[in-house]
């Protein structure tokens, strides 16, 4: 059964993702120096840990958790780099649109 409850607005999202990129920092994981290529191979090892967690079965909860590290190293990378994630989704999901035929 899909989890749908909770969700959190836009704005919460954003506040949500501040806070998990200051909880990385503070915790080390990102500092000034960080190159993209930390970020790639943070990003590997969270694709590489998300797949090891795939049952025959469906969606466990440990793949879950990947998941969302996965999405996390990611939206930290942009955050990093001075982009919005929302944002950037929002133009990735116009372009999606534009293509359906």
């Amino acid at each position: 059964m899909k989890k749908y409850y909770n969700c959190i607005p836009p704005g919460s999202f954003r506040n949500l993702a501040d806070r998990h990129y200051r909880a990385t920092g503070k915790r080390g994981m990102i500092l000034p120096q960080t190159s993209l290529y930390d970020f790639m191979d943070k990003i590997e090892e969270e694709f590489y840990e998300t797949r090891n967690a795939c049952t025959n079965f469906g969606l466990s909860e440990e793949m879950v958790h990947e998941a969302v590290d996965l999405c996390a190293v990611v939206i930290n990378m942009l955050k990093f780099y001075n982009y919005d994630f929302l944002e950037e989704y929002r133009k990735n999901t116009e372009y999606q649109e534009s293509r359906v035929v």
